[in-house]
């Protein structure tokens, strides 16, 4: 399945965009809109110092970003996530 979100590009990313599918990490969309640590989180911790590393490069940079990764879903289930995305500029 194909999920969808958007956020801003300058701290705190404040989140502009989250499609549904985002529920089927066992977190309600409430909760992702509500606490922007859950991302941070639920990345798996082998996963999380790169992941981070090159989100925050491809945001500094304004370069495109293509990375895969795990994540661990409320109920503990590990999810592999390929991530594209590209920056928007107004």
């Amino acid at each position: 399945p194909v999920m969808y979100y958007a956020f801003e590009n300058r701290p705190p990313h404040k989140l502009l965009y989250l499609s549904s599918l985002f529920d089927s990490l066992g977190y309600s969309i409430d909760e992702w809109r509500n606490d922007q640590r859950i991302w941070k989180d639920s990345l798996h911790e082998e996963d999380r110092e790169r992941v981070l590393k090159e989100i925050g490069l491809a945001i500094k940079t304004g370069s495109n970003l293509d990375l895969e990764y795990r994540v661990v879903g409320k109920n503990k289930e590990i999810h592999w996530i390929r991530n594209k995305g590209c920056a928007v500029k107004n």
